[in-house]
């Protein structure tokens, strides 16, 4: 009966939650320095190895980092896309996802992400979308060429994502397009239909770009919609139902 009760977390578990909280309520920013470990051993009342085992856990969580030397001590590290990158692309590859299940996701959130941006972009910001739009209605000459075009095509969501207002959506576009860059750019540029696929690509990026400039939120959207149902049906000819996994290990199927 006992394995079906809710265990209780660990001391330093809930010393580090503590320790997270009192940083978000008191403002602090990266680069901040936290209270030395003998403050904190006061302060919560717990062990020297219970302290130093709650940092621990909030360095591997990429929120602290130690500093070195006679001032040395724990300071803010902050949190973004890349530790936010690791996490999920870990959990992909331990829970078998596959392209259909990022697309499912991915064509929610790049959808809602076109809406959000509508009157948020600024010229200098529409120049770089058209650069990266421009870099792939023309064919490459290379391998590394092509790869490049694969990368400036994820990366001109992302650049999409950077005028979001809504930052969170900003951070999950970010990382999908990571997953999808590492998973699958190479194999992608090495691909007979790669040129194709990137005219395809910079069409949908330059007719997005004139619904933004016209700030006509319907056309950006249904656009981006068809957008996605069109990348996605690209990878799934290259690697069907194979999970990310075996996409990354180099045993998929397709190509």
């Amino acid at each position: 009966m006992s394995s079906l009760l809710a265990r209780s977390p660990k001391l330093s578990s809930v010393v580090a939650g503590e320790i997270r909280a009192s940083i978000i309520a008191d403002g602090l920013q990266p680069g901040d320095n936290l209270p030395i470990e003998k403050e904190m051993i006061e302060s919560f009342g717990v062990s020297r190895a219970t302290i130093r085992e709650a940092l621990k856990e909030l360095e591997v969580q990429g929120l602290i980092r130690m500093k070195t030397g006679p001032t040395g001590g724990p300071i803010v590290a902050g949190s973004g896309s890349q530790e936010a990158l690791q996490a999920i692309q870990n959990f992909c590859y331990f829970e078998k996802v596959t392209i259909d299940d990022v697309y499912e996701l991915r064509t929610l959130l790049e959808v809602r992400l076109v809406r959000s941006v509508v009157g948020h972009i600024d010229e200098e910001s529409f120049a770089r979308l058209q650069e990266l739009a421009d870099l792939s209605a023309v064919p490459a000459r290379n391998e590394d060429a092509r790869r490049r075009q694969r990368e400036a095509e994820f990366e001109f969501h992302t650049a999409i994502a950077g005028c979001s207002p809504n930052r969170l959506l900003t951070m999950m576009i970010e990382v999908l397009a990571a997953i999808l860059v590492h998973a699958t750019a190479r194999e992608s540029s090495r691909h007979r239909m790669h040129s194709e696929w990137s005219c395809e690509n910079a069409r949908y990026h330059s007719d997005i770009l004139d619904a933004l400039r016209r700030e006509d939120e319907e056309a950006a959207a249904a656009l981006m919609e068809e957008h996605m149902a069109q990348a996605h049906g690209h990878l799934q000819l290259m690697y069907g139902q194979v999970s990310l996994e075996d996409i990354a290990l180099g045993t998929n199927r397709g190509a």
